[in-house]
């Protein structure tokens, strides 16, 4: 994703793990009442596999079929919660870096052509924007023991439309993993 330069824009594409259960209903909850609290914006939890692309959205439908076909289902394990400067990674959890998911996203840069760009880094994030060092200590203290060790399934893949702001972007269509 983009940095805080970008001002909260994004362009093209991008693969989102959905996560399932009650650890969706929870960061659903999370993250609507930090938007309300903050005024940044809501959206749907996810980890995103693999961003940013620039191809027809024909082509990606195509090719994000042929890559849910080679990726059976698998448990994501969040960990402690984060915040940095990158508008997009404000306030985050971070992921585990299994197997399973280091190898989902390896294939992914595989079947994508992606296999340049910066060291996968997977995260849930719960906060797009931008907040003061203060606030954002505050509220990584405050939920340091919320998440730690939290495991969904993730059956879903969803491919994302994530041109423009993040109201803006639209789901164009689940996919079901292996």
């Amino acid at each position: 994703m983009p940095d805080a330069k970008d001002k909260g824009k994004t362009k093209g594409y991008s693969l989102w793990l959905m996560p399932s259960g009650s650890v969706r209903a929870k960061m659903l909850r999370i993250i609507g009442r930090l938007a309300k609290d903050y005024c940044g914006p809501a959206f749907e939890p996810h980890v995103t596999l693999l961003g940013q692309f620039e191809l027809k959205e024909s082509e990606m439908l195509r090719i994000t079929a042929e890559l849910s076909e080679k990726l059976k289902s698998f448990r994501i394990t969040l960990g402690k919660v984060e915040c940095s400067e990158h508008h997009f990674r404000c306030l985050f959890v971070r992921a585990f870096e299994t197997s399973e998911l280091m190898v989902a996203n390896q294939k992914a840069r595989e079947i994508f052509k992606r296999k340049g760009g910066p060291r996968y880094m997977p995260h849930l994030s719960l906060f797009y924007g931008r907040l003061p060092p203060k606030t954002k200590k505050e509220l990584v203290s405050g939920m340091r023991d919320n998440f730690s060790g939290a495991v969904f399934e993730t059956k879903t893949m969803r491919l994302m439309r994530t041109h423009g702001r993040p109201a803006e972007w639209r789901k164009v269509k689940n996919f079901r993993l292996g």
